[in-house]
């Protein structure tokens, strides 16, 4: 895969991490009900998309592997929240938070490999690294109302997905 194509892949993924969080945040306000099938969706919609552009993107990144798993993983937990009753959600907390602790490996690993080329941008995203880790040890730990995780992965698409298109805009702009 070219580069070309691999900063098509970080565009879009940019896109729909921002779109997908800023929905998460300013949407689901009316009930909790719709809270939680946003999120089921959100979470079945940007997992199956991680894993397919984790698979296509395997060139580029050293965590392709435990990239597909965290986005299986993703799906089991949109898939599981529509299956399951409130006394199960303690299950799909914690499934939440390993997926955070798991996204924070993720993106050190992808911080450790793009340093060289990104010799300004890489701080941001063990800043990042560092938010998913606390949210993930947040979620596991104190296991707060599934609205709040909701809420964290709301702000972890956004952070995500902001650093993502910075990424793409100072790689193109440099050229």
């Amino acid at each position: 895969m070219s580069e070309r194509k691999f900063l098509s892949f970080i565009i879009t993924d940019g896109v729909i991490l921002t779109v997908l969080g800023l929905l998460m945040l300013t949407l689901p306000k009316i009930t909790e009900i719709t809270f939680g099938y946003m999120l089921c969706i959100t979470l079945i919609i940007y997992g199956g998309y991680k894993a397919i552009t984790s698979f296509l993107t395997k060139n580029f990144k050293n965590c392709y592997i435990l990239s597909i798993i965290n986005a299986l993983l993703l799906c089991t937990a949109g898939i599981l929240m529509f299956f399951t009753s409130i006394i199960d959600m303690i299950l799909i907390v914690t499934l939440l938070g390993i997926y955070f602790i798991l996204e924070s490996i993720i993106n050190c690993s992808f911080t450790i490999q793009i340093q060289t080329v990104f010799q300004t941008m890489w701080k941001t995203n063990y800043f990042i690294a560092a938010m998913q880790l606390f949210f993930g040890i947040l979620l596991i730990l104190f296991m707060p109302t599934l609205w709040m995780g909701g809420v964290l992965i709301g702000l972890n698409f956004i952070l995500s997905g902001v650093f993502l298109l910075n990424l793409y805009f100072s790689k193109k702009y440099l050229h």
